[in-house]
């Protein structure tokens, strides 16, 4: 239940993809496009909003007693680790002030963090559910590997590469 988040926290996060990813996948090459494809009303043709496809499957899973119990784990848990990422952040911050950050600096404290941080704490609720659910182990598989899962399309997730950013 915890690894998901604890992956928030890691170095892991966003490190760019060097395994090969057993999940079905679009391989999304460019930052723009990739944005685009999660965050926009109107994706790309084909694409499903992505905030909706895991919002459904959350709301699948509101309907499990335990939910409210599930989704305050996720929160007392993000709650209590905020401190580390707040320190990130600042730091951050300061590179941005000094101009020596980076896209992949940029990236990393970009609107992709908090589209994780949804994406990480559903896949929580998910196992603290006990449920069996493909599409989850597919997005965890794809965060742990280093990528950012930013939509979907005909049942493939689409997943951009940090790695470009390096």
């Amino acid at each position: 239940m915890e690894e998901p988040l604890e992956l928030l926290f890691s170095n892991e996060i966003f490190s760019g993809i060097s395994e090969r990813i057993n999940a079905p996948y679009i391989l999304v090459s460019n930052l723009n496009d990739a944005f685009r494809i999660a965050f926009d009303q109107n994706p790309p043709a084909g694409f499903k909003i992505w905030k909706d496809v895991v919002e459904n499957h959350r709301k699948e899973m509101r309907n499990d007693s335990k939910f409210s119990e599930a989704d305050e784990f996720v929160s007392k848990f993000l709650e209590e680790h905020h401190d580390k990422h707040k320190k990130n952040t600042l730091t951050y911050r300061k590179m941005k002030i000094k101009k020596t950050n980076t896209a992949y600096d940029d990236f990393i404290f970009s609107d992709a963090r908090e589209d994780a941080i949804f994406a990480l704490g559903t896949v929580s609720i998910s196992r603290y559910l006990g449920e069996k659910s493909e599409l989850m182990d597919w997005i965890f598989e794809i965060y742990k590997k280093g990528g950012w899962v930013c939509g979907m399309k005909n049942k493939k997730l689409a997943v951009f590469n940090p790695d470009i950013l390096k």
